[in-house]
């Protein structure tokens, strides 16, 4: 095809191509450079593969125990320490300390304490672990939440009438996300954005479960760098629906409360 140009036209062309080549071979090294792990593949590939063993051997507590649970903690300190990282290390050191209590008699079935290490085990157990962008984010508020259940004992219920609020708020919300569901293409942003404000309204009233469940549904919806979030693929879309789900269970547990 390219013999049908004249020589001139081709010149021309290239001469004219020639700035925005030279602005995308600019471009390619900080592209590559972003996309560079945070941390060495091992020591993350360790990390990863320890809280996958935490979160199962705090699900197979109530068959076998927790001994399997103390020796994993111990291992994700350890590991903690090689990476180097202050939010890997605060969550692991929080999480020992919760587990501390978890061999006190008048503290091991706090319901606070307990959703507290639930919610810490299952987050750290999602894809990606250390290297999702979010992931500093989300240690940060678990290390806070963490260090509340060893604090204070179980929250007591909350005032009824800000309940109401949050509810008629809160269920606003999951509408929003379910019609973001219904348009062509899905609305990912939208539904996201909805996660994001479930998150602030329920801070104020601690409820720290609704506040996990939202966190881990934005982070689903957060694309990692290079990343398509394709909401018309099945397994996306099913698992983002499951995630709005369980919002939605945990808001339908309060309204069945007050």
């Amino acid at each position: 095809m390219s013999g049908s140009f004249p020589p001139d036209d081709l010149d021309t062309t290239r001469a004219a191509l020639e700035p925005t080549l030279r602005a995308v071979a600019d471009i390619l090294p900080l592209i590559a450079k972003a996309r560079e792990p945070r941390f060495p593949p091992e020591l993350a590939a360790r990390w990863q593969a320890c809280c996958q063993q935490l979160a199962q051997a705090w699900n197979d507590r109530h068959c076998g125990g927790l001994a399997d649970f103390r020796p994993a903690i111990f291992e994700l300190c350890a590991i903690a320490i090689e990476l180097n990282d202050s939010d890997c290390l605060q969550i692991s050191e929080a999480l020992a300390s919760a587990s501390d209590l978890l061999e006190d008699p008048q503290r091991c079935d706090e319901a606070r304490l307990l959703a507290a290490i639930s919610a810490t085990c299952e987050c750290l157990n999602i894809d990606d672990g250390i290297e999702h962008p979010l992931f500093d984010q989300r240690a940060r508020h678990l290390t806070e939440r963490l260090h509340n259940s060893t604090a204070f004992d179980s929250a007591e219920g909350g005032n009824p009438a800000l309940l109401r609020i949050f509810l008629g708020e809160a269920q606003e919300r999951l509408q929003s996300m379910y019609e973001a569901f219904d348009l062509l293409p899905p609305d990912a942003y939208a539904i996201k954005t909805a996660a994001e404000e479930i998150v602030l309204l329920a801070e104020p009233l601690e409820l720290y479960d609704i506040i996990d469940r939202a966190r881990i549904l934005v982070v689903r919806l957060t694309p990692r760098t290079g990343e398509n979030l394709d909401l018309d693929e099945p397994e996306t879309r099913d698992h983002v629906l499951d995630r709005i789900a369980l919002i939605e269970e945990a808001i339908a547990e309060i309204a069945g409360e007050i």
